[in-house]
């Protein structure tokens, strides 16, 4: 078996062979979409692309199956490819356990790309401050469908 790059994607029928037991997944055939790069060439911190991947990991699941990983993972990287590219460790892979791990995996590699462009910013990596600012708001929710509790 050949040792791909974490940004290497796999064929169908290769990840059927890597993973026979969720086999059935992998035929449903998810589609994955691109989210279009918003920021111009001279945006040095590319801020509009990870504020994307923030918001992408902020609305990740707290508890996510095997497929939500697996889904989750090729969309990740599919969309931020470039993104990943610029920073230290480019092969590493996102921690999926849990919103909380991922959003605290994005801001890792944020920090290592601003370590690598400029030196010496670093983000604040305070994952609860950053699901509260990127994720959903669920006070929102609560005040449009009112104080009644519909889940018991």
């Amino acid at each position: 078996m050949t040792t791909r790059g974490y940004y290497e994607e796999y064929s169908v029928q290769e990840l059927k062979e890597l993973l026979p037991n969720n086999r059935h997944l992998l035929e449903s055939g998810i589609p994955t979409m691109t989210i279009e790069e918003s920021v111009t060439s001279d945006d040095r911190f590319l801020s509009n692309t990870w504020t994307e991947a923030y918001k992408y990991a902020a609305y990740y699941f707290n508890n996510p199956s095997i497929h939500d990983r697996f889904f989750y993972l090729n969309k990740f990287r599919f969309n931020f490819l470039n993104l990943l590219s610029k920073t230290t460790n480019p092969d590493e892979v996102p921690d999926l356990r849990s919103r909380a791990d991922f959003v605290g995996w994005v801001c890792k590699k944020h920090n290592e790309f601003l370590e690598k462009e400029e030196g010496n910013f670093r983000m604040d990596c305070n994952v609860e401050k950053l699901i509260k600012t990127y994720g959903p708001n669920y006070d929102n929710v609560k005040t449009m469908l009112g104080e009644k509790q519909y889940y018991f």
